[in-house]
């Protein structure tokens, strides 16, 4: 295969991942992934199956979400690949039984495998730029801990926020736009490409 097949492959698995993440195929999500895929994100960080497990679980339960793709641009060597995409998330959900819109602005940064013929996601993490909270009724406002919310990073402090009142944990080490962490995802993420 050549190199601008394997990228296409490679971003059209990008764009199946929010596809059927998002309209609840959970089967072929499974296969976005490699045999060994994992994905981190702000509220997870394991093995790929578990992430489809917990995904599954919150289902049907009050919030609708879609992850947009706005673009991958990909590095391969041999059978490995690294992509970074562009990721508009938005959500609505309750807050304080008030309906609000979440619209989050960051990037999925993927190591991608390739096994039997087939790529797939090997480390798919999630990078938070920046996020917003809009009211879906003008004038209904929840209340809001204003001092908790500025607590969190400010690329994701709604969403977090937000994930705090359902319930779910955060996954410390974050990475945000600037952030020292994610300038080593990228220096690691050169080592592990060029190996």
């Amino acid at each position: 295969m050549d190199a601008w097949q394997d990228k296409l492959a490679i971003s059209e698995v990008a764009q199946q991942w929010a596809f059927w993440r998002d309209s609840g195929n959970w089967v072929p999500l499974r296969t976005t992934y490699a045999a060994q895929g994992r994905m981190t994100t702000m509220w997870f960080d394991g093995p790929a199956d578990d992430f489809i497990a917990a995904c599954k679980a919150g289902s049907g339960k009050g919030n609708t979400s879609g992850h947009f793709i706005c673009g991958t641009l990909v590095q391969v060597n041999g059978n490995k690949a690294i992509a970074n995409s562009r990721l508009i998330l938005v959500m609505r959900t309750k807050l304080e039984g008030v309906a609000v819109d979440l619209t989050s602005n960051g990037r999925f940064i993927d190591r991608f495998v390739k096994e039997n013929g087939k790529w797939g996601i090997h480390h798919r993490r999630t990078i938070y730029d920046k996020d917003r909270m809009d009211l879906v009724t003008p004038g209904e406002a929840p209340g809001i801990d204003t001092a908790e919310l500025q607590s969190y990073a400010e690329g994701y402090r709604h969403l977090a926020y937000l994930q705090k009142r359902a319930g779910r944990g955060l996954t410390p080490d974050t990475p945000t736009f600037g952030s020292e962490l994610l300038a080593k995802i990228y220096r690691d993420d050169d080592v592990w490409l060029a190996a």
